[in-house]
């Protein structure tokens, strides 16, 4: 990513149409031929990404080093889906994710940005997000967790596997 100028947003907006507004928004250069549509976000993803977080923190209290990510093959990804994975869970990887064969992923705390929790956990809980999202068949654990403590996602309902107090502790 690079920072632009007023300048060079401008000539680039402008081969398309748009130019950047008094609020920095982008608007038409012609309002009259401008066409528009509301369409409200779901209230429900504001509570499904806030479940997400509390379902990681309910798997991984505390700091850990390294989580588990297993895909069942009952996990089938649309057209679409790959590349948001691949987004998020392999950012630096140069090939693609191979539905087919990758199945397991392991998540270490020290490859995130010089061991940072707080982004290596967001970028769990954004997976999380995605496997409810699409309805994936995955599954989680990590270091910390109580032994057989494990998280499922399937068809886009969370289950939580492990010993009754931890899950009885949990609160979203």
């Amino acid at each position: 990513m690079r920072l632009l100028t007023s300048a060079e947003a401008s000539t680039l907006l402008a081969t398309r149409g748009l130019k950047i507004g008094a609020w920095n928004e982008l608007v038409d250069l012609d309002s009259a031929k401008a066409a528009h549509r509301q369409c409200v976000a779901p209230a429900d993803t504001r509570t499904l990404i806030s479940f997400a977080r509390s379902l990681l923190e309910w798997l991984c209290p505390q700091q850990c080093k390294w989580i588990i990510l297993q895909i069942d093959n009952s996990t089938a990804p649309l057209l679409s889906e790959p590349a948001v994975f691949q987004f998020l869970a392999m950012p630096d990887l140069k090939n693609n994710w191979d539905v087919g064969t990758q199945r397991t992923f392991m998540f270490n705390v020290e490859d995130t940005d010089d061991g940072n929790q707080a982004v290596f956990k967001t970028r769990l809980s954004m997976l999380i997000f995605i496997a409810l999202a699409f309805e994936w068949h995955v599954h989680f654990a990590c270091d910390t967790g109580a032994v057989g403590q494990r998280l499922a996602l399937l068809d886009g309902v969370a289950y939580l596997f492990g010993p009754e107090n931890s899950i009885r502790a949990f609160q979203t």
